[in-house]
């Protein structure tokens, strides 16, 4: 028996109408406008699956003032396509790329690629696309927290399962956003063994107060996926996105799904950073704090992510902006100086007038950095300000510092280092593995978790996922 709260099911049911199938595809004649420059119509040829994304070919015997014919290229950046299928259905195509253009017969023929559909609203302008609700899902998101409940009982040849629903929670980011965290059970079946599986999937809604563009909502989505994967050490696929227009009403959006390795398509529970004891409340809390924050360290959290869930060898630039990515979070969060700013301009004055005009304009760029902490000097103070067990349990600690400097200068001054000194060709990944679940750490601990139960965690969960490291 499957127990689940009737309001929520009235709740899917209303929305159930704007949920996206996730095998769509699309394939239409239609007319199409580039209605930002041009109130012309065109006749074309759309198709949009979300494995390869979308094209729209648009041809044409002349485009007016959309296309210069001589250097055949757009007169200026197209942001949206817009129009009607050949069943009447509206569609609006967001940030469409022109990538082949031709002419045959004295018809041009346009072709341009695209990631994102909108069905049922046709926008004029970019700007005007202007919503109050975005919605997507997560797929086994709350297997990982503790909420909910799961009993099973086997008495015969029949098996029981009793399970509820975390609770549809709300949290205010900002006066004018709000974030609605909505489950819903997917259940599987298996007739062999008995074998029955429930899933909760988690759909994210964001609800404005008032007006905000698409294109903020849907930064606010992409950041919010950032900080899924963070927590759960990948990168992981949304989908059902939707929204509701101010001007449009009710509308589907389709967007191309993420070229990532099916290996990752579902979040496991062995490579999640977290045991279940991370409650919602505390999810809750520490998403909020992410997005406030998010644009201080915004270049490094985007570089964790792009880290997660690699596979393949790590290139030497991947650890090159892992190493950057580590002194910037010192700099940015910590903003230690190795001598304050007054006592930086007093020297510089001192030696200004020991040296003749000339030597000083020579070291004056060095001088310029002389209250600033070197990148091992950094490293450093990170392992005091939070080297204690997983610091230890992990190696990071002053060696490997060591190398991480050595190694750095060799890629980027071309220093001459002794190899000895440095990272060799196959030690690299693990050394860019290192920084980067090192980051993760502080970027939780920065987030508000506590220092001591995070340790505990993700020694459990270094032990679990990188064994194989040396």
């Amino acid at each position: 028996m499957l127990y689940v709260d009737n309001l929520l099911v009235n709740f899917v049911k209303n929305i159930s109408k704007i949920m996206v199938d996730k095998d769509f595809s699309v394939e239409s004649a239609c007319i199409a406008c580039f209605s930002e420059i041009s109130k012309t119509q065109f006749p074309a040829q759309i198709q949009f699956n979300k494995k390869m994304g979308g094209t729209v070919t648009v041809s044409s015997k002349s485009f007016n003032k959309i296309f210069d014919v001589r250097n055949m290229e757009l007169h200026q950046r197209v942001r949206l396509i817009s129009g009607e299928l050949n069943n009447a259905r509206k569609f609006t195509v967001i940030n469409p790329f022109l990538v082949k253009r031709s002419i045959s017969g004295g018809i041009y023929t346009l072709v341009f690629t695209f990631n994102i559909l909108i069905l049922d609203a046709k926008f004029s302008s970019y700007t005007n696309i202007k919503c109050k609700e975005f919605r997507f899902s997560v797929s086994g998101l709350s297997n990982y927290l503790y909420s909910g409940k799961d009993h099973f009982s086997n008495s015969g040849a029949t098996l029981e399962l009793e399970s509820s629903l975390p609770v549809t929670r709300s949290i205010n980011v900002s006066n004018d956003l709000s974030i609605n965290f909505v489950w819903s059970h997917i259940t599987s079946t298996k007739i062999e063994n008995l074998q029955f599986s429930v899933a909760k999937d988690l759909a994210i809604q964001l609800v404005a107060s008032k007006a905000i563009t698409f294109r903020n909502l849907l930064v606010i989505s992409e950041k919010i996926e950032v900080f899924i994967g963070l927590l759960f050490n990948q990168k992981v696929v949304t989908y059902n996105h939707s929204g509701r227009s101010i001007t449009s009403g009710r509308y589907s959006m389709f967007i191309k799904e993420a070229e990532i390795d099916s290996r990752l398509s579902q979040l496991k529970f062995h490579d999640s950073v977290f045991e279940m004891k991370f409650s919602p409340e505390t999810f809750e809390r520490t998403l909020c704090q992410f997005l406030n924050g998010f644009d201080v360290l915004r270049d490094i959290y985007l570089l964790v992510y792009e880290n997660l869930g690699t596979y393949r060898k790590f290139s030497t630039n991947q650890f090159l902006n892992a190493a950057q990515a580590i002194e910037a979070y010192h700099r940015n969060i910590h903003n230690k100086l190795k001598i304050s700013s007054e006592e930086s301009k007093a020297l510089r004055a001192r030696i200004k007038k020991s040296i003749t005009k000339d030597d000083y304009s020579a070291i004056a760029n060095s001088l310029a950095f002389l209250d600033q902490m070197s990148l091992k000097e950094r490293l450093d103070d990170l392992i005091t300000l939070y080297g204690t067990k997983f610091f230890i349990h992990i190696g990071f600690d002053e060696d490997f510092c060591k190398k991480l400097r050595d190694t750095r200068n060799l890629y980027t001054h071309l220093s001459g280092s002794s190899k000895k000194s440095i990272f060799t060709s196959s030690e690299v990944y693990y050394a860019t593995v290192k920084i980067n679940v090192v980051l993760t750490f502080m970027l939780l601990v920065h987030l508000g978790l506590d220092q001591k139960e995070l340790e505990q965690a993700m020694i459990k969960f270094w032990d679990r996922r990188y064994y194989f490291y040396k």
